[in-house]
């Protein structure tokens, strides 16, 4: 039989050395399966992001195909020969002088367009 000292203290909780194991499992189990899911949860993460990338990227490419055909159609209107026509026109429109109702200077006038 032990014997005690007075300043030795009587244990007040039970004292459990034995391992459950099944208990062990579970908290594995547990803690596997919160991993698989935090692994699932980045992988559908991930593939969003990738496929947000691809969309703006794609949108981008959209875009610019859009701005070169709008510079295309522009330069194809710009050259055609009323669009031609009509900026020679304006251009014109600022250098000749109008010819004046006296028949003395129709000479003048003439002699000043062939300079031009």
């Amino acid at each position: 039989m032990i014997t005690r000292g007075v300043d030795d203290p009587l244990p007040t909780t039970p004292q459990f050395t034995a391992y459950d194991v099944e208990l062990q499992r579970d908290r594995l189990r547990s803690e596997q399966q919160k991993y698989e899911i935090e692994m699932r949860l980045r992988e559908r993460e991930l593939a969003l992001k990738e496929e947000e990338l691809h969309i703006t990227r794609k949108l981008k490419e959209d875009e610019l195909e859009l701005q070169k055909q709008q510079i295309k159609n522009k330069q194809e209107l710009e050259n055609t020969l009323a669009m031609k026509t009509k900026r020679f026109s304006d251009a014109l429109k600022g250098t000749l002088i109008k010819m004046s109702s006296d028949p003395v200077e129709v000479a003048s006038f003439f002699r000043q367009i062939d300079d031009l």
